[in-house]
């Protein structure tokens, strides 16, 4: 049997003549005999009808004198009255808006009730595919259980206690929170308000996403707190969107400590210094050294310190950024294995101490710009690497320094026990525009070593006479183990690979330009140095003095040692101690002769 659908509109018009009320049913579905559009008006039978069709199928009640116009579409339609007055006699589930008191009402069991708002009661609304939308908000204590998207929501967070099922469905943006977004307003409370809230999201359901709205501007001018994003990362989308940074120079931008977090497609400038744009990693807490993955992240401005603080976020990356920094004595990245910075503690309390060993490991840098743009000469380089940093690679893009600076500081600040300070870490980037030198090495340990360090460069922009390595005044000696360079051209006259080559030893695997010196000191370093098509091997000979040579037989035969106190030695000749002169020697067979 088909099932009919019937709409009834019951209109109360108020005779203004003797106060009586009139009560109107309008048929909206033909039904019963019944035409569309036809009015019944003898109580008895509307009586009738709604006991018999059902009388939750009408439209709305009406204060007037005349049956209000049929409406086109079949659909709910409220009453209006525009007095604190309701209309008496009318029937049960007659739902009507009284705009003068700003509430629905209901008509249930004769009375007449409050439904929106409502205190302690229950709206249940049923629209099958269609949609429920309110221009001023929701606001709730309780749960949201469906398919919901809410309505804006105050900067402070008052949507608490909503369902794990709503916040895994939302399709929130830091708007819900408050924002505005129009490069002016502090949107600061309602960034903190979202975090908070996802941070509050708990299980496997747990909301993980921050969104911003798209190409949006927001003025920050207190920190924004993403630190403690734990045990589930937080992806945070900032949708081709600007961060403006007014936080102040002793603050960070965004404080990522401690937290498991990816951002992608963020632009964060600043207005005035600020400590940093992010700050991530290690706060000396448990478990802390968490990583980060940022994508597309641009970063212009003026840092005190660096638009980037990495403090041992192990297994951490950073893909396809721009980093600027506009400020005299501050760097675009500070890689820091020894809490050696300080950081915002805003939000985060920092119990790691300082200039102490951190595991540092696994950090990608890919198609990453690092760059100082201030001209104070000297005062300004794009990278800073301190403490002890294992298995790094810049892989990509370049660095560039306007301001006569290294490219790269490498800070020595640990004394070496059962790690070495720097291992296993490839440059292969471009270095620009004229540094004194790609690698500085400063510190307070005057003898640091570099372990698998490798550099590559298609072209050395290197300043005229500059070094590639260059030693602070309190280095004394720099060991480098296998240490490799491979360098395609070279751009400037003069460029050597070292700046005092004395201080310089160790193994080297070496492919350089005509133009660009291999300078090392005689016999300071083993391997193979390449020039052109031409290859040479350099050995480092053990030194001995001439009374404490091994004896020299049939088994040493061929063998080529040094010694270091050899008297008028004479090639071949026979080797004389108690002198001071150092000298290859080569063992015969069955003597040790000067060579």
């Amino acid at each position: 049997m088909r099932k009919l659908i019937l709409a009834f509109l019951i209109s109360l018009a108020l005779s203004t003549a003797a106060g009586a009320q009139s009560i109107w049913l309008q048929v909206i579905v033909p039904v019963g005999g019944y035409t569309r559009g036809q009015i019944i008006s003898d109580p008895s039978t509307i009586s009738s009808v709604l006991a018999t069709y059902g009388g939750g199928y009408f439209n709305a009640i009406v204060a007037g004198s005349t049956p209000p116009p049929l409406p086109s579409t079949n659909g709910l339609q409220l009453g209006n009255w525009a007095t604190s007055t309701r209309p008496a006699g009318v029937p049960n589930g007659t739902l009507g808006l009284n705009s003068t008191l700003g509430q629905i009402d209901a008509m249930l069991g004769g009375t007449w009730t409050q439904l929106v708002p409502a205190t302690g009661s229950n709206l249940s609304v049923n629209l099958g595919t269609g949609a429920l939308t309110a221009q001023g908000g929701v606001n709730t204590t309780g749960n949201v259980t469906g398919n919901v998207s809410p309505s804006t929501s105050t900067a402070t967070g008052g949507t608490t206690a909503l369902t794990e099922a709503f916040r895994q469905s939302a399709r929130l943006t830091v708007e819900d929170f408050g924002a505005k977004g129009d490069c002016s307003t502090d949107d600061s409370a309602a960034f903190n308000a979202y975090a908070a809230f996802v941070r509050a999201s708990t299980g496997y359901q747990a909301l993980r996403t921050i969104a911003l709205g798209s190409n949006k501007c927001y003025m920050i001018k207190s920190p924004i707190n993403f630190s403690k994003f734990t045990p589930y990362t937080v992806t945070v989308h900032g949708n081709g969107s600007t961060i403006i940074g007014n936080v102040g120079a002793t603050h960070a931008v965004i404080d990522a400590m401690h937290s498991y977090i990816n951002i992608d497609n963020l632009h964060i400038i600043t207005q005035g210094s600020v400590l940093y744009g992010v700050q991530a990693g290690n706060d000396g807490s448990a478990g802390s050294d968490v990583p980060f993955h940022f994508t597309n992240v641009n970063m212009l401005g003026t840092f005190v310190n660096a638009d980037l603080y990495d403090r041992a976020a192990e297994g951490s990356s950073f893909i396809s950024g721009n980093l600027n920094t506009q400020s005299t004595n501050s760097y675009a990245v500070i890689l820091d294995g020894m809490c050696h910075w300080a950081i915002d503690t805003t939000y985060t309390t920092d119990s790691c101490t300082q200039n102490s060993v951190q595991s540092f490991n696994e950090q990608v840098f890919l198609n990453t710009v690092f760059s100082n743009s201030n001209t104070t000469s000297g005062t300004s380089s794009p990278l800073w690497i301190g403490g002890q940093l294992d298995h790094a690679r810049f892989i990509g893009g370049y660095v560039e320094t306007v301001s006569s600076s290294p490219s790269v500081v490498i800070y020595a600040g640990l004394a070496e026990s059962t790690f070495y300070h720097f291992d296993d870490i490839l440059f292969d980037i471009h270095f620009e525009v004229n540094p004194t030198a790609e690698f500085f090495v400063t510190g307070t340990i005057a003898t640091p070593s570099l372990h698998n360090f490798e550099y590559r460069q298609h072209y050395e922009q290197a300043a005229a006479n500059a070094s590639l390595f260059k030693l602070d005044t309190g280095i004394t000696a720099l060991s480098a183990v296998d240490l490799r360079l491979t360098l395609g051209g070279v751009q400037n006259t003069g460029v050597t690979v070292f700046d005092q080559p004395a201080k310089y030893s160790g193994t080297a695997h070496v492919e350089l330009p005509s133009g660009l010196s291999w300078n090392a000191a005689a016999g300071s370093f083993q391997g193979t140095i390449g020039s052109g098509t031409s290859e040479t091997a350099i050995t480092k000979l053990q030194t001995y003095t001439v009374g404490t040579l091994p004896a020299c037989n049939a088994t040493l035969a061929n063998q080529a040692l040094a010694v270091s106190d050899a008297t008028s030695p004479t090639y071949n000749g026979t080797l004389t101690g108690g002198g001071a002169v150092s000298v290859p020697v080569f063992c015969n067979g069955s003597a040790w002769v000067s060579h």
